[in-house]
């Protein structure tokens, strides 16, 4: 699998763009006609977290507001990926449905590293990089 740079910080991929903002935070912009993650896809986002993250940890901003749905074995793979590569994730979505579900899933089984769900991706990266 090769990716598509579209500069020194920004990977295409099938299902968004990933890119390194000022070395400070990782942001996954998803494509706005993908509803759901597949894991036949996942690699190619991994792929793309692995070469830019460059072995350091960063919060990810994951811009998706039409993902409405996710897999039993997607769910494993973002868990995964998230414990290897995130510190903290603010997740930008309008779907009533998402909202719902993440919450959910916070309490039954909390996300390894603090998540936070926004409607606005000026609210989420604040929250990204409030001091606690």
């Amino acid at each position: 699998m090769s990716l598509e740079y579209l500069g020194e910080n920004k990977i295409l991929t099938r299902d968004g763009v990933v890119e390194l903002v000022d070395e400070n935070y990782m942001c996954f912009r998803v494509h706005e006609h993908i509803r759901k993650p597949d894991k036949d896809r996942t690699s190619e986002i991994i792929a793309a977290y692995h070469d830019l993250s460059k072995g350091k940890k960063h919060p990810l901003l994951l811009v998706a507001p039409q993902i409405d749905r996710v897999g039993e074995e997607e769910k494993k793979i973002i868990r995964e990926t998230t414990i290897k590569y995130f510190t903290k994730q603010a997740i930008v979505t309008q779907s009533k449905f998402t909202v719902v579900v993440v919450n959910m899933l916070k309490v039954i089984s909390p996300p390894p590293v603090p998540t936070k769900l926004f409607s606005e991706e000026k609210e989420a990266l604040e929250w990204l990089f409030e001091k606690n």
